[in-house]
């Protein structure tokens, strides 16, 4: 059986056991995804084909969190892997993916919150967090802490800094709207932990009741202008779309949204993806009304 055939089937179990709340199993089976894909970065450095995975992966090199594809856990079919060339793009894709379903996992299994360990958990959330930022930086990361995975690159002495509960630290200074959700279920970990390090107090400030005020104040001073391109954004429409335009792609994404399909999430998903939904409510109703 080919590698790639071999990952699209034990995502295909975890994801069962993911769906079927069987948190523990789901986390171990995605877990072994990442020794096989190893070895297809080493094909992908031959040039050898390795598929896209194209249909599942989320994109989050390029597009943020993308917590649907934790929503809609797609059970994954060997019809969705295209070979289009070896791009070590699409490795880092499913690294990505599969690293925010353990997330889920975590979140949703006292066992394994007391059992795993600490370093272990924020290596995986600084994994997810470096690949909202580009490419290159990913890959520095994932050389620090799975080095079976990048084992192509040279790590300089600079690197040896990059613990995660540093780069976490520091990256905790410059959230933006690609990470915040990351950001946030970090802050839910650390806070089940009972953890009391400087990141959990930094991310206190962040995400505490009492700057709820202070932040819908910020978003209230933005321009119109930069609002209205913030909706199209939300829809994932053009500025141009029409009325029609605009209520197709917003019942499009809604369906992703009914509660039955993030019942086998963690609390924490769930918020963010009731997040999600008003979000998308919010931008209809105002690009409705303005087209």
């Amino acid at each position: 059986m080919e590698t790639k055939n071999i990952v699209l089937n034990i995502l295909e179990s975890a994801d069962k056991f993911l769906l079927e709340k069987e948190y523990m199993k789901a986390f171990y089976e995605y877990e072994q995804i990442f020794p096989i894909l190893s070895s297809l970065h080493i094909k992908s450095r031959r040039a050898d084909a390795i598929g896209s995975f194209a249909g599942w992966t989320s994109g989050f090199i390029t597009g943020g969190l993308g917590i649907e594809d934790i929503i809609l856990i797609p059970f994954v079919s060997k019809n969705v892997s295209k070979a289009l060339g070896s791009s070590n793009e699409y490795i880092y894709e499913v690294i990505s993916m599969v690293v925010l379903r353990q997330i889920n996992c975590l979140l949703s299994s006292k066992i394994l919150i007391e059992n795993l360990e600490k370093e272990k958990v924020l290596q995986k959330f600084a994994l997810v967090v470096a690949a909202t930022k580009n490419d290159s930086f990913f890959k520095k990361i994932g050389k620090s802490y799975f080095p079976d995975l990048f084992s192509d690159g040279y790590l300089d002495n600079a690197d040896v800094i990059y613990t995660p509960n540093f780069f976490l630290l520091e990256e905790a200074n410059y959230i933006t709207q690609h990470n915040e959700e990351i950001f946030f279920l970090l802050f839910s970990y650390l806070n089940k932990i009972d953890d009391n390090s400087q990141l959990k107090r930094k991310l206190s400030e962040i995400f505490n009741k009492e700057n709820t005020e202070e932040k819908e104040q910020t978003k209230s001073s933005k321009s119109n202008s930069a609002e209205k391109t913030d909706y199209y954004t939300v829809l994932g429409v053009k500025r141009n779309a029409t009325k029609e335009d605009i209520k197709r792609a917003y019942y499009e994404k809604m369906k992703q949204y009914h509660p039955d399909k993030f019942a086998h999430l963690s609390k924490e998903f769930q918020e963010l993806a009731n997040k999600k939904a008003q979000e998308l409510n919010k931008a209809y109703n105002a690009l409705v009304k303005e087209t």
